[in-house]
């Protein structure tokens, strides 16, 4: 989506602070927003006036004799517009803003682990290894090799990435073993056991890391 340059009285809406502040912003809008939406209309009528006088001399005399509408309408017609004018200010200036606020094309994604705080870290690291203790725990079940293996899968897809990537952002923090063999170990995941222990000695780290 281009990027939309507002205009001087919307950008003064826009950088508004304050309830006060910004409607008078609005108002002040107003006059431009009623003579662009309006004025053409007035050519309209003028053009229309002008071809009546020129074909029908009579029933333009009658209009020129009309003696208007009462007070209380002409208020009537007047706060309406002012209302209308007022509506569609702010209409534009949400539409401004929203055409200058780019769209995502999906969810915001959450940052990298290892760009949290430690604090960050290790509060968001034993979140996710609860998470998977918990279904490690109730799902593993090491006399039902159907059931183990089904588990094995699910855990490998949907919780093994955040562990991997928990891992490695407590390694470049030092509160893991940095010996390769056990985080090949982990990604390879043989089994369920392999699994709850995996999420076990991360949460152990993570509580390490938010009490140091």
């Amino acid at each position: 989506m281009p990027f939309v340059v507002p205009t001087k009285d919307e950008q003064r809406v826009l950088e508004a602070r304050g309830m006060a502040r910004y409607y008078w912003a609005l108002l002040r809008r107003v006059p431009y927003v009623f003579r662009r939406l309006v004025a053409p209309w007035f050519d309209v009528l003028a053009l229309g006036l002008l071809l009546l006088a020129v074909f029908n001399r009579q029933l333009a005399g009658a209009v020129s004799d009309w003696n208007g509408i009462s007070p209380l309408w002409g208020l009537v017609v007047v706060t309406a517009l002012l209302a209308y004018g007022l509506l569609r200010a702010n209409y534009e200036a949400f539409e401004t803003m929203r055409e200058r606020v780019p769209v995502a094309d999906g969810p915001a994604k959450p940052p990298p682990l290892r760009t949290l705080s430690d604090a960050g870290l290790a509060m968001t690291g034993q979140a996710v290894t609860r998470r998977a203790m918990i279904y490690a725990a109730k799902h593993y079940n090491e006399n039902d090799p159907a059931a183990a293996a089904e588990m094995v899968k699910t855990f490998r897809s949907d919780y093994l990435p955040d562990l991997l990537e928990l891992f490695d952002a407590l390694l470049l923090r030092g509160f893991v073993d940095p010996n390769p063999t056990l985080r090949a170990q982990y990604a390879e995941l043989a089994d369920g056991r392999v699994a709850h222990a995996m999420a076990s000695y991360l949460r152990q780290q993570c509580v390490r890391l938010g009490s140091s």
